[in-house]
């Protein structure tokens, strides 16, 4: 059941990292209450050589008296400070310095999940470091009367598992299948060698018709176009014709300024320009 006395003990317990910050530890809890039970050993082994110093970094009060003076100078300065996160899920609120706040939290915002069971609770509340802790039910009674058998549902029985045996059972069928195949394989082969057939050797290769001198033998080009082996493709398709460039919109005015040159014996007609000396 979750209740307001029980909610800042759920609190304490859920999951989430905390380091120690005792000087020379290196140790990371995963709640509030590890925390809490990882400190105490730590004022146990103070208890145990004699002195009771706090060694948390910037520790104003180090020195006390007794075990019990240590210790509650932990729970008081310490403990108390230490981050405790909202026990609902997908809640951002943190509570640090001030445990008491998160009773009224969990009174404004998360009312409706207060003195219900746990088993309704499950996956709204986070989970904490304590094994799940199922709510048993006990068994309805068995009938009184006869009850008709497709009412009855039978478990199946699996085969007992004996590995020795298996092994052995899977070993004797590689065994046997090995077997199989080699008596396959053997049996091909003899097969094989009754389709077979026998053919002449090869006649001896000509060395004197062979060019042994790697000297490079000139043939005449033969008539026939086919075996002319560098001469090109015939065109298959049709010529194509060149096409005109299209004239320019300035080449108008240009011919019309260049035949004026021209008349004006500026131009010689050949396409330069006539020699000074020449004119005069």
């Amino acid at each position: 059941m979750f209740t307001f006395d029980n909610a800042i003990a759920y609190a304490q317990d859920v999951l989430h990292s905390i380091a120690c910050e005792w000087r020379g530890c290196e140790a990371t809890m995963n709640s509030w209450r590890q925390l809490q039970k990882h400190l105490k050993m730590h004022c146990q082994n103070q208890h145990a050589q004699g002195t009771y110093d706090c060694h948390f970094h910037k520790c104003a009060g180090r020195i006390h008296a007794s075990f019990i003076g240590l210790w509650e100078h932990i729970k008081l300065s310490h403990l108390s400070r230490v981050t405790l996160l909202c026990p609902v899920s997908d809640c951002p609120h943190t509570f640090s310095g001030h445990h008491s706040l998160l009773m009224p939290h969990i009174c404004d915002i998360h009312m409706k999940l207060v003195d219900r069971p746990m088993a309704e609770n499950t996956g709204r509340l986070r989970p904490t470091y304590r094994p799940y802790n199922p709510v048993l039910q006990d068994l309805p009674p068995l009938p009184r009367n006869n009850i008709p058998i497709y009412m009855v549902t039978a478990l199946p029985v699996s085969k007992a598992i004996n590995p020795r045996g298996q092994r052995s059972e899977m070993l004797s069928k590689i065994t046997q299948r090995s077997k199989k195949m080699s008596r396959k394989e053997q049996e091909e082969e003899d097969e094989e060698e009754e389709d077979a057939q026998l053919f002449d050797d090869l006649p001896n290769i000509d060395m004197e018709g062979i060019n042994m001198s790697r000297a490079p033998i000139l043939q005449p080009r033969s008539e026939q176009l086919w075996l002319q082996l560098s001469r090109p493709y015939s065109i298959l398709s049709s010529r194509v014709e060149e096409t005109k460039p299209a004239v320019s919109m300035g080449y108008g005015a240009f011919w019309a300024e260049f035949k004026k040159m021209e008349e004006a014996g500026l131009i010689d007609g050949a396409g330069e320009w006539p020699d000074a000396e020449e004119d005069e």
